[in-house]
């Protein structure tokens, strides 16, 4: 009993943050959510919250396997929106089947194959849109930057990296090919079946961007291709392992084997929360790329004795698939153990996935980021375990059903993508929202928008005097956003030296946030006092390390001017 009272109290001193937040990976008064080891393997959980942790995943999963009732529901979740148009045709779905067999030849399929592969398509390159949509707003642009981060988002680990590596291929190709631009098409020079100029078109009719560039088309036209490949490789693998040629009934082969892929069957359902890390029964499987390392993990005894053994891997495994916690202290352990590992799954194996995502650097989450977290995945029930709670008489709210709940590896999985697309290596809470929109149905907030109150003032790894000088600028900032004019010489001393021409993380000044968003009050102000108006964004260095690809080299009027805000741009 004393040893779990100790053990909970050190969970919850590292939460607090200190002036020893940056200190070593050993200090008991960093955060738990750095990615140090605070207690080593997954065996420093104290004995009773593991036994409990665990066994209520164990019950959770029995209740699922006897009740189908969490499934039914979701029958009444929100549903994608059908699009009128889609930029591809059922003969170029043949052609691309066509040259996914071995020797590039075969039986033409039917047509209500074709027709379903497209349709699946059609949601996948629905969600892709709506995310790069979303995505675009911070640059006023649709980039192959957001094309990218939307894929992160929406695709598994595996799934995005396979999709970028093709689309990486397809831009490259199209600028070798310079030469020959006005005497064939783009798809043609891309190497891709589908058209580059009808992704194009879709693209500027559903409006992801007021501008947007060429290299995003080919960045999705090459991202759906490969989709429909890898969907296509995975229905002949699971006949030919079976031992069975290609049936006449292709629509009921391809269900069975997307009935069993949690990567894609929750991708083409027809809802519009993106259902992740789960097959078509509602039980919860691991990502198919980290099954397979951790098989092939434990047949390698050299590593399997520097990290951990099985006993290890198996908790690691069943906390990788929780779907709900019952305090602030289990979760906290939870995510910093999985972030520890997961770092190491990148540092040990390239190509599998890892590298994707945690190639900038560890990653952090800062503690609103982890309430909010609690929040989603809090469950009443396992605190009713101990004796010492009861359960309230009266409920005055519904719980979420276990089966439309993600597992934490698809939490932590769509936090890192949107941490990684604004250049940070912290997940703040806005991270953590944008997460719950797209996994949780009924679920919606704000797209996030380029201004003072979303700059990170990121104080891990800092020592105490430069975290000073952060804080201290990041409230300058924020006095200048309250757009109050006898408040701006206070918010000059608080910007340094630099005065109102500080730059933020994001390489910004104040007078660029201002003209961003269209306050031509304080854009006047803040010319007044003095604010250089040809400033530029600087290209990413150790002061900005989050500057977005696309608008480096902007100065404020280029701000103004891209989101649209002609009255400041004539402010004199």
């Amino acid at each position: 009993m004393s040893e779990l009272y100790k053990v909970t109290n050190r969970n919850l001193e590292n939460l607090t943050l200190d002036s020893g937040y940056g200190g070593t990976a050993t200090s008991r008064g960093s955060s738990s959510l750095s990615l140090c080891r605070s207690g080593g393997t997954w065996g420093s959980f104290p004995r009773a919250a593991a036994r409990r942790y665990l066994g209520s995943c164990d019950t959770l999963d029995a209740e699922l396997a006897e009740s189908s009732e969490g499934l039914e529901a979701l029958h009444y979740c929100p549903k994608l929106p059908q699009p009128e148009d889609i930029p591809w045709t059922e003969q170029e779905v043949q052609e691309v089947l066509r040259r996914c067999c071995p020797g590039g030849s075969r039986q033409p399929d039917s047509g209500s194959l074709l027709q379903k592969l497209s349709t699946y398509l059609s949601r996948v390159l629905v969600r892709l849109g709506r995310e790069a949509q979303r995505l675009s707003l911070q640059s006023a642009k649709c980039s192959k930057h957001e094309i990218q981060s939307a894929a992160k988002l929406v695709l598994s680990w595996s799934l995005s990296q396979a999709c970028m590596a093709a689309a990486v291929k397809a831009l490259s190709v199209y600028n070798m090919s310079s030469g020959v631009q006005l005497s064939s098409s783009k798809s043609s020079q891309c190497q891709l079946v589908f058209s580059v100029g009808r992704f194009f078109r879709w693209m500027v009719d559903s409006r992801l961007s007021n501008r947007i560039h060429e290299h995003a088309a080919i960045y999705l036209a090459a991202c759906l291709q490969n989709i429909l490949e890898e969907v296509h490789l995975k229905l002949l693998d699971s006949l030919h392992s079976r031992g069975k040629e290609p049936p006449e009934d292709m629509d009921k082969a391809l269900e069975q084997m997307l009935s069993t892929d949690p990567d894609l069957w929750g991708l083409f359902q027809p809802h519009e929360h993106l259902i992740c890390g789960r097959n078509a029964y509602g039980v919860p499987c691991l990502p198919i790329y980290l099954s397979l390392y951790t098989e092939r993990f434990q047949s390698v005894e050299s590593i399997h004795r520097q990290l951990y053994n099985h006993s290890d891997l198996r908790n690691l495994e069943q906390a990788l698939l929780a779907t709900c916690v019952g305090t602030i202290a289990e979760l906290s352990d939870l995510i910093s153990q999985a972030m520890y590992y997961f770092q190491q799954f990148g540092a040990k194996y390239h190509g599998k996935g890892f590298q994707l995502h945690f190639k900038k650097g560890p990653y952090s989450w800062e503690p609103e980021a982890l309430h909010g977290l609690y929040y989603y995945m809090h469950c009443p029930h396992l605190e009713w375990e101990n004796p010492d709670n009861e359960p309230p008489r009266v409920k005055l709210g519904s719980e979420r059903p276990y089966e439309i709940l993600p597992p934490v590896v698809e939490w932590i999985r769509v936090c890192i993508a949107q941490a990684e697309h604004r250049h940070s290596l912290t997940v703040d809470s806005s991270d953590l929202r944008q997460a719950a929109r797209l996994l949780l149905p009924g679920v919606d907030c704000e797209p996030r928008q380029l201004r003072i109150n979303s700059t990170l003032c990121t104080t891990r790894g800092l020592d105490a005097k430069q975290a000073e000088l952060k804080l201290r600028q990041n409230l300058g900032f924020q006095m200048l956003n309250c757009g109050r004019t006898d408040l701006v010489l206070a918010a000059t001393e608080l910007l340094g030296p630099e005065g109102l021409n500080a730059l933020s993380e994001q390489g910004l000044t104040p007078l660029m946030y201002a003209a961003s968003s269209g306050d031509e009050a304080m854009v006047q102000v803040l010319l007044t006092a003095g604010a250089d108006i040809d400033i530029q964004v600087p290209s990413i260095s150790q002061q900005c390390p989050s500057v977005h690809a696309e608008i480096r080299h902007w100065t404020a009027l280029s701000f103004a001017v891209a989101f649209g805000h002609p009255s400041v741009a004539q402010v004199q």
